[in-house]
């Protein structure tokens, strides 16, 4: 039986253009997010860390640039973006669009005169910053400021034209020269901005993460309703429940006149995620089944564990992997169960994701024991004998673990026809 051959195709990273291949899944969805960027309407796309956000942006652009006739009349530019403050974003547009934009791109602008401008402004804010950081041992003096202020000037219009008048971008200029070029692109375009999802709580205004973003949001109103611009924003969890669609609600079916829709990615079925399996198993040359690469055992405890999240699952897989690697024993799995046939050492057994997942969950050795137990019996409750008798705990002990192992969220019980709890790993609903 073939081994793979490497293990890039199990990356948990966000999938670019070298591996786009590996993508499975969202065909719906990519089709209507297509449809709505092809219309020119904003969109927002959110969901659990893992899920795929970034790898899905990806996508989209790759299918964008490869679409017929696209790129004559648009251009795509993306960046990530953490921090829900206006004037830091601004500089941060302002920035792409002077990397990305050539001067053929607009009309009526000078851009290299914008570009001056904008080195300029950053050479200010950069020379405040270091007031505060020089000698924080003791204070500046007056003379001291004006000595480096001095110094500053001479640096930086050393190479200026005589002629040339040098403007300061403050915030409200950055804004109106922003719209200045937005209006008069030659092309649409169409901004991806990612990371935004990762805005979170401000102890200083005692914000939350969905009420910064949505003050956020509206300060950028007008850029984002400019006719020949889409935007496209990953957007928190917590922001999609509170502003999502509701259909009893027809006023809400945008979210300040912005959005024409948010998106929500669902973690993978199991049918799914074991698709995803097949593609990377297929991609890293491995010539087999998925049988012989994992025993059904592990791949259901495996399935349990990630509940459908792809990074989780190929995080915990890969970890997995690498633990087989270095040890080779199957102790668990041979003092639970016996396996009929069962001739090849070489895959992937429930010790090694136990193993994999050994340092997020804190698992001892006993608790190891009852979730091995758990992934071959399927169920148990506290009043098993044999788990008492493999683990060495009683039934209040053994009570108790189960119990903590719920709260942990690795387990899952439900009540049988006599009111008593049976324990599973919990699955993906």
């Amino acid at each position: 039986m073939s081994s793979i051959s490497s293990i890039k195709a199990f990356t948990t990273l966000a999938l670019n253009d070298d591996n786009l291949k590996y993508f499975i899944g969202r065909k719906r969805i990519v089709g209507d997010m297509l449809s709505l960027i092809l219309d020119h309407q904003n969109f927002g796309v959110t969901g659990a860390p893992g899920t795929g956000k970034t790898t899905l942006f990806n996508f989209l652009k790759s299918e964008l640039e490869s679409t017929k006739n696209f790129k004559r009349k648009h251009k795509v530019l993306s960046f990530p973006f953490t921090i829900p403050n206006t004037a830091d974003f601004l500089k941060r547009l302002l920035f792409i669009l002077l990397e990305n934009l050539k001067q053929s791109d607009v009309k009526k602008i000078d851009l290299s005169k914008i570009k001056d401008d904008y080195l300029y402004t950053n050479g200010i804010q950069e020379f405040l910053r270091s007031l505060v950081r020089y000698e924080p041992s003791r204070e500046l003096d007056a003379y001291q400021v004006l000595r480096l202020y001095s110094d500053f000037l001479i640096n930086e219009m050393k190479n200026a034209s005589p002629s040339k008048t040098v403007k300061f971008l403050s915030p409200d200029k950055l804004l109106f020269v922003i719209v200045k070029i937005l209006k008069n692109l030659k092309k649409h375009l169409i901004f991806f901005v990612d990371d935004i999802d990762k805005v979170i709580y401000d102890p200083l205004t005692n914000s939350t993460s969905e009420n910064r973003l949505a003050s956020f949001l509206f300060e950028l109103k007008e850029i984002m309703e400019l006719s020949n611009t889409t935007w496209v924003f990953t957007l928190p969890l917590d922001f999609y429940n509170k502003y999502k669609i509701s259909f009893n609600k027809p006023e809400s079916t945008s979210f300040l006149g912005i959005f024409s829709d948010i998106f929500l990615l669902h973690n993978f079925t199991r049918k799914r995620t074991v698709d995803l399996l097949r593609t990377r198993l297929g991609f890293s040359n491995f010539e087999g089944k998925i049988i012989d690469y994992i025993d059904s055992y592990s791949l259901n405890l495996l399935l349990d564990l990630s509940r459908g999240n792809p990074r989780l699952f190929l995080y915990f897989l890969l970890k997995a992997f690498k633990f087989k690697e270095s040890i080779k024993d199957n102790l668990l799995q041979e003092e639970f169960v016996e396996i009929e046939n069962e001739t090849d050492d070489s895959r992937i057994k429930v010790n090694h994701i136990l193993s994999s997942i050994d340092y997020i969950f804190k698992l001892d050795d006993r608790n190891k024991k009852i979730l091995a137990y758990i992934a071959y019996k399927q169920s148990v409750d506290s009043g098993n004998h044999s788990l008492q008798e493999k683990t060495g705990l009683d039934r209040l002990s053994l009570n108790r673990r189960l119990k903590e192992l719920t709260e942990a969220g690795i387990l899952d019980y439900f009540l049988d026809q006599y009111g008593k709890r049976i324990y599973i790993t919990r699955k993906l609903t």
